[in-house]
């Protein structure tokens, strides 16, 4: 049952809350590294729960005390503020996932998490069932798309796949995915070999946003943590999706393609795995290398140590790993495009929601598109001819200019990938909800055939602006 036939996923797009806390915790103090940490708290369930467990949390924030955290196995912005508070690290900006709403029972407890000493400036959640929409104070989730082109399809039993958080922190230029993917059933083989199409489904996903990531922010670092429930050394572990041997040996290729595409440029990147050093496990009494990973990739990948693997699991069935970052946090972010990712839904940018989050850059007109050439940027102009160009496949073209022909005139681009990603929110023509509509379109600003244009790849990229 090869994995890539199974089903693979392109953006995993979950709704999640962020909360901003007021407090002085922004800059980090003159040549302290930044910690960056991963932690399954393990069925932090309820406050009472998590007070109960304050010693232990107390242990854990005074002996990681990380200034980033992704930690999994938490329901709530509640529950999260009461695992901060317990661990001191009180002024901390929260981003929580909202999966659960649509999944069963036995997954309500998955969320994950990401604590940042820096303000968090956009969250949104990958979320396989979306449900976000209409909910009072829930951040932007986008569906799940696979990545057809390289003949993916969604998995059975979608509600068993668990998203993804992303979060971005100008503060550091760096950009966070905390993820918690599929549990391995019994210990390899054919029992798990579901699980592991779920998994590798996810990661697809994750790589799909990291190289995203590397394009709409260039100068920036991108940090995948989590719980991977699978060692990034395991037998299980394969690189070959057309080889799916299900009993390891010297000769055999597993069926796990998972850490493959993190760091073995499955999918044409190659990711740092920081805990790659660690030879034990992170969940103790398995006979693995840590289930619990921290992979980095982008312009200061190389400041970060090996991860270390803390022995103590504090209440929980994992030990943490961690890593030194050797970067200077700026005082003052330095503004980037802020996508109003939930703008076809008529919800505001995430990054108005924190209230500590960098705006985004002031818009420009077409007028000024052509100093802006090869750079980001967000054009502000009213829509005066929207059309589908009936080609195959089709492409969506969004003027400025009532004569596409004119000198003057600046496009947004729609192809075919990003077509399927309006119709999956729900925004079946492009022409009805744009035309006439004065919008904002962030991203990269092109030349074809003498005139301007920004290529839309993502709904995220377009905003109505009321």
């Amino acid at each position: 049952m090869p994995a890539f036939r199974q089903g693979w996923l392109s953006l995993v797009v979950w709704s999640a809350w962020a909360v901003g806390c007021a407090g002085g915790a922004d800059v980090a103090k003159p040549n302290r590294p930044v910690r960056v940490a991963t932690w399954n708290v393990h069925e932090g369930f309820t406050v009472d729960g998590i007070k109960s467990r304050t010693s232990d949390l107390a242990a854990f924030g005074s002996r990681i005390h990380p200034d980033v955290l992704v930690m999994e196995e938490v329901v709530s912005p509640e529950v999260v503020k009461a695992v901060r508070d317990a661990m001191g690290l009180h002024d901390y900006h929260i981003a929580v996932s909202d999966f659960n709403p649509a999944d069963p029972g036995d997954f309500t407890g998955l969320e994950v998490a990401v604590l940042s000493r820096f303000p968090i400036t956009q969250a949104i959640e990958y979320d396989p069932t979306p449900d976000n929409h209409g909910k009072p104070n829930s951040l932007p989730e986008l569906p799940i798309m696979p990545l057809a082109k390289l003949g993916m399809t969604t998995p059975e039993q979608d509600e068993q796949i668990r998203g993804f958080l992303w979060v971005r922190i100008d503060a550091l230029r760096l950009t966070v995915v905390g993820v918690h993917l599929k549990s391995s059933r019994g210990a390899d083989g054919e029992e798990d070999v579901e699980n592991a199409v779920r998994r590798e489904f996810i990661a697809a996903a994750v790589v799909d946003s990291v190289a995203q990531d590397l394009r709409l922010f260039p100068g920036y670092t991108t940090l995948v943590a989590g719980d991977f429930n699978v060692g990034h050394s395991d037998p299980k572990n394969g690189v070959d999706p057309a080889k799916e041997d299900l009993t390891p040996s010297p000769t055999s290729d597993g069926y796990d393609e998972t850490h493959a595409m993190f760091g073995g440029g499955l999918l044409g990147i190659k990711m740092r795995n920081l805990s790659g050093n660690i030879r034990e496990s992170t969940y103790p009494g398995i006979n693995s290398t840590p289930i619990d990973n921290i992979y980095v990739l982008g312009a200061t990948a190389d400041r970060f140590s090996p991860a270390q693997l803390e022995h103590e699991t504090f209440g929980s069935d994992h030990r943490p790993v961690f890593a030194d970052w050797t970067v200077q946090p700026a005082t003052t972010a330095t503004p980037v495009p802020s996508f109003a990712h939930a703008s076809t839904t008529g919800r505001k940018p995430a990054a108005s929601t924190t209230g500590h989050g960098v705006g985004p850059r002031a818009p420009i007109t077409p007028a000024e598109v052509a100093k802006n050439l090869n750079g980001y940027a967000t054009v502000e102009f009213v829509v005066r001819a929207a059309n589908i160009q009936p080609s195959t496949p089709p492409i969506g073209f969004l003027n400025s200019e009532a004569d596409y022909r004119s000198a003057d005139n600046f496009t947004a681009v729609v192809f075919d990938e990003g077509l399927a990603k309006f119709r999956a929110i729900g925004v079946t023509d492009i022409v009805a909800r744009f035309q006439n509509k004065r919008v904002r379109v962030s991203g990269t600003i092109s030349e074809r055939r003498g005139k301007y244009q920004i290529v839309v790849s993502e709904p995220t990229q377009i905003e109505i602006v009321k």
